[in-house]
């Protein structure tokens, strides 16, 4: 009866399907073997998939983040995590995600001296949609873990796209003023760690980190759970 009764409760595989061993997991063995991390031939300043030896986002000059990192390229299991996380009313996949993040987070030196932990922020009427802003989520469970002080410095000024459907050139001006720093905040000679769940382009972190500067920002760095391949 009680075998029964585990076997209706226990979950399945949020990639997959298939049932799992335990009620806690996310992905079964299977999948969690194919959620990969970066690769090692990646720039050490934003971790672009290096070109003959050459990174095509730093070399463009273009690039106005102090350093970036993911935890997982945005593919296969991991892509369908965040998917359900990010459009399926899962947020409770936060603590998984994070969990993720805060290993990877481990790691790397560079995101281990910043003042403040900031999310990239929703316009209000698509957190509303959705009911969270899964970019929140993932920063105060990664300030949790961290101690790194949270603080919500940033808000959408204005309803944009995704960048997602846009062109390269659309791309580069869809979020044209469409952040700002909230009223009374001071970020004069602070070190961001700027939390987001994907990293697709970089445009939303050049935009940021662009905005944070101008405001005094001492350093703006990004760590989000994924990569674009």
């Amino acid at each position: 009866m009680q075998a029964g009764i585990d076997l209706f409760l226990t979950p399945i595989c949020f990639s997959c399907n298939e049932r799992l061993v335990r009620a806690q997991d996310i992905l079964c063995r299977q999948c969690q073997e194919k959620a990969v991390p970066l690769s090692d031939n990646t720039c050490p300043r934003c971790h672009t998939l290096m070109l003959n030896g050459k990174c095509p986002s730093c070399d463009t000059g273009e690039v106005f983040y102090d350093f970036a990192h993911s935890a997982w390229l945005f593919q296969g299991p991991i892509k369908d995590v965040i998917h359900y996380f990010k459009y399926q009313h899962y947020s409770s996949l936060a603590t998984w995600l994070g969990e993720g993040m805060y290993r990877a987070y481990q790691e790397q030196t560079e995101l281990h001296n910043c003042d403040l932990i900031t999310p990239v922020p929703l316009y209000y009427t698509r957190k509303k949609d959705r009911g969270y802003n899964q970019s929140e989520l993932l920063a105060l469970y990664l300030s949790k873990k961290s101690l790194i002080c949270y603080d919500k410095l940033l808000k959408r000024t204005r309803y944009t796209a995704s960048q997602t459907l846009l062109s390269k050139t659309e791309r580069e001006h869809n979020l044209d003023g469409a952040f700002a720093l909230k009223k009374g905040k001071d970020v004069s000679g602070k070190r961001i760690l700027l939390i987001d769940d994907v990293f697709t382009t970089g445009t939303t972190a050049n935009q940021i980190a662009i905005l944070l500067k101008e405001h005094g920002a001492k350093e703006v760095n990004i760590f989000t759970a994924a990569r674009a391949a």
